[in-house]
């Protein structure tokens, strides 16, 4: 899977260069992007996340707007729905999937109203959210990586191993089907 992503210079109103970075290229071109979407030059209003690094010019890409009133982000910012045609059906999972919408967020709703034990509420009440991974640029787990309908996943099924890889960071998860498994220590992602 092609995991580069866009970089867009942007001056502001101050003469000071911006860059601002995007989703992977098959994200933004699922999301309607093509190399002629913008030229340099073009007048643009971008909305982005600001890096945490005050004194960096730099940041997320949330939406853009083009002089002639276009305005383009990718499906991370937008309510798309990814599941407009027929639902397929295989014999493997071996392949190139892309997660659907609606039903990640049937899970999270679900998944957010569903009764804790007496220590999963005590997880969540000391869970703070300093400790998410994200904000030190860590990939997503597994699960959550595979159902994203923002990027696509793929899964090489093995007689050893099961391999994910996703768009959402060039996330790579392995899983080793036999414990006994003559793996060197360190080479195990999950």
């Amino acid at each position: 899977m092609d995991q580069s992503n866009i970089y867009l210079t942007i001056e502001d109103e101050s003469g000071a260069e911006w860059l601002i970075e995007t989703d992977p290229t098959p994200v933004m071109t699922r999301s309607g992007w093509t190399e002629d979407s913008f030229a340099p030059g073009d007048i643009v209003a971008v909305r982005a996340n600001p890096d945490r690094r005050t004194a960096a010019t730099h940041g997320l890409l949330l939406s853009i707007e083009g002089s002639d009133g276009v305005s383009m982000a990718s499906w991370n910012t937008t309510d798309q729905n990814t599941h407009a045609g027929p639902i397929a059906s295989t014999a493997s999972l071996n392949g190139v999937w892309q997660g659907e919408r609606s039903s990640l967020k049937n899970f999270v709703v679900s998944l957010s109203t569903h009764p804790l034990t007496v220590k999963g509420e005590t997880a969540r009440n000391a869970y703070s959210q300093v400790l998410n991974p994200t904000l030190q640029c860590i990939t997503w787990p597994a699960p959550f990586i595979l159902s994203s309908y923002l990027y696509l996943s793929e899964i090489e099924l093995g007689e050893e191993v099961i391999v994910f890889r996703n768009e959402l960071y060039g996330a790579v998860r392995t899983i080793y089907m036999d414990e006994n498994s003559s793996m060197s220590v360190g080479e195990r992602t999950l």
